[in-house]
């Protein structure tokens, strides 16, 4: 922070241009250019207070840095203040118990008649003064405990560090936009992705049932890398959007996970596997072994003749890679996965190494 010190005296204009070696009018129109920058809002001396207004005085003697060490001698002085405020209601609380007790021993008396009217008066307004002051001294110490705070920024949340959108020496208010740096949650993140229009049903099921488990249960998530081969990390289904994006088909959803090694960088590309249910026995194929023809979606297998044979299927959910297969096939039947565009109905088979 730099601050700005400004003097009126003339004599301060001359004795600057005997230092510099120049004229007085030189200085005159040096410092006259930081009015013109400096006009409102200008910070004087170490004391850090503020000037709404146009400063009258025309010359600029010298910038001066606003040091860290200042800094924590303004936090001292704040502190000090509290210690006061502390201190004083302290007084003040033990003044006004000693007065209650005075009022509760003077109600006594007045009923024996041996204290006057007045005395009993005086005492209550004695006892309306120091809860005042105690009021008083609370107000002091909320108020120094702000200023203190203040004078730190602190993070609202925990995260990562983004670079800082300033440098020292930069003027930075409340206002601003862009702020000092951004802090982007990691430890919990969350994961964005998309559902195909037809999986919400099944979804939806899976939901509402692991909801009515006890105890309550969330749909588990598997985030895998770019290339589908290495799982990143494994969380659980947060929730769904309301409504389906009429562009693409598609529904968002969102799932949560812990994040501890960190493994999951904001804005990170990944690929999401959300487990609806597991299918026992199923049979599944490679996905690239599956064609589709006006009659359906069917396969080439190869006989004991190794001869291609045309196969319709019926095929179920797709993971990853691999598709079950509900009709068509059978467990050990062999299907092509490569070059089934040259391939016919009896068309001689070789294996490939």
């Amino acid at each position: 922070m730099v601050v700005k010190e400004y003097y009126t005296s003339h004599k301060t204009m001359e004795r600057l241009a005997k230092e510099h070696g120049v004229t007085k009018s030189a200085v005159y129109k040096w410092t006259k250019r930081y009015k013109s920058e400096f006009a409102s809002d200008i910070v004087v001396r170490q004391d850090i207070r503020t000037f709404d207004s146009v400063i009258n005085a025309e010359p600029v003697v010298k910038n001066k840095e606003f040091t860290p060490a200042q800094m924590e001698q303004r936090i001292l002085e704040l502190e000090a203040q509290l210690k006061q405020a502390e201190g004083a209601l302290a007084r003040d609380a033990a003044l006004l118990k000693n007065a209650r007790t005075d009022l509760v021993r003077y109600q006594k008396l007045i009923r024996e008649q041996s204290v006057s009217t007045q005395q009993l008066q005086n005492q209550e307004s004695l006892v309306g003064q120091y809860e005042g002051a105690v009021l008083t001294d609370e107000g002091n110490i909320a108020a120094a405990k702000l200023q203190i705070e203040y004078c730190r920024i602190t993070a609202p949340v925990t995260g990562r560090v983004g670079l800082r959108r300033v440098d020292p020496g930069n003027m930075i208010h409340a206002s601003d936009a862009s702020g000092i740096t951004v802090i982007t949650q990691t430890r919990p993140i969350q994961v964005v992705f998309t559902l195909v229009e037809k999986e919400i049903p099944d979804v939806l099921r899976a939901v509402r049932k692991a909801g009515k488990a006890t105890p309550p249960e969330k749909l588990p998530v598997e985030v895998w890398g770019q290339d589908g081969k290495e799982l990143i990390a494994t969380g659980e289904l947060l929730t769904l959007d309301n409504q389906i994006d009429t562009a693409t088909g598609t529904v968002k959803a969102k799932a949560v996970f812990d994040n501890v090694d960190e493994a999951l960088f904001p804005n990170q590309f990944v690929n999401a596997r959300l487990r609806v249910r597991v299918l026992r026995q199923a049979l599944v194929i490679p996905v690239s072994a599956v064609q589709r023809d006006n009659k359906g979606a069917f396969v080439y297998t190869v006989n004991a003749t190794r001869a291609a044979q045309v196969r319709q299927v019926t095929t179920g959910y797709v993971s990853g890679a691999d598709t079950v297969v509900e009709q068509g096939l059978a467990p050990g039947d062999t299907v092509v996965t490569d070059g089934v565009d040259r391939l016919r109905q009896g068309t001689p088979v070789k294996y490939g190494k």
